[in-house]
């Protein structure tokens, strides 16, 4: 694991930068860390219903999501467009991560895909 966020470190390296771009590759490997936290927790409680425990993360990830945009200085969209971002989370999240929940239960982790949801 370590040598994946390495990797994922380094490729992401700006070439030529010095020191003071070390913030973005550094976040990056910080992101695939919780990436794999989050693929280990799920599988841990992949026998439970997979439409729950897509919502309960999507409702999670919505807040995290929302207060760090919020503190950054974004603003909610208007109308249709959030509409439109629902739509989208909803398809894109939401049942792809309910579906790599059942196929974990009913494959096993060992055969689930890399790089899923």
């Amino acid at each position: 694991m370590a040598a994946i966020v390495a990797g994922g470190v380094l490729l992401s390296w700006p070439s030529g930068e010095t020191a003071s771009g070390v913030v973005g590759p550094l976040l990056i490997g910080v992101a695939c860390l919780g990436w794999a936290v989050d693929n280990n927790l799920t599988r841990k409680v992949s026998a439970g219903d997979p439409i729950q425990i897509a919502g309960v993360k999507g409702l999670m990830a919505r807040a995290v999501n929302l207060v760090l945009g919020l503190m950054l200085g974004g603003i909610l969209p208007q109308g249709p467009r959030t509409f439109g971002a629902l739509v989208v989370g909803l398809l894109g999240y939401g049942v792809s991560l309910a579906l790599y929940v059942r196929a974990m239960r009913d494959l096993g982790t060992a055969r689930a895909p890399l790089g899923a949801p």
